[in-house]
């Protein structure tokens, strides 16, 4: 790419701004390369196992981590996914949204669940509480 002089303030943000991006790409090219996509699960591994679920009002996503033992931020991907609700589920209230799609992420990921021994769960547990809490029905 050839740059003319710069003629205003936009022109030198521009130029700049490229060079950040430069910069930022080959970072993040340079931490892709050092470490694998996705690891699989050491199930004999004292480290947790951590399965986090999200559910929005058209789909639930997870993916399913393992954290190393000597830092519990790094966390070692093993499976991510996605599932899809239909007519009947979108019209699901948000409480019942949240459940559903634990119990499909759970389902989904019960072949490499097994044999996981310390196990955390995450989910946006706002809306389970209410449920625990009120003792209300959540359909």
């Amino acid at each position: 790419m050839k740059w003319g002089p710069c003629r205003d303030l936009l022109d030198v943000r521009a130029f700049l701004g490229t060079i950040g991006v430069i910069a930022a790409q080959d970072n993040l090219q340079s931490a892709l390369l050092k470490l694998p996509a996705l690891r699989p699960i050491d199930y004999g591994s004292a480290a947790n196992v951590i399965l986090a679920v999200d559910t929005s009002q058209i789909a639930v996503s997870f993916h399913l981590c393992q954290c190393a033992l000597n830092n519990l931020w790094v966390w070692y991907y093993a499976r991510f996914g996605s599932i899809t609700l239909n007519n009947h589920e979108l019209r699901f209230s948000q409480p019942k949204l949240e459940l559903y799609g634990l119990f499909h992420a759970l389902r989904s990921l019960k072949m490499y669940l097994i044999g996981v021994r310390n196990l955390i769960v995450e989910v946006d547990a706002c809306y389970i509480k209410g449920i625990i809490w009120k003792n209300t029905p959540f359909y």
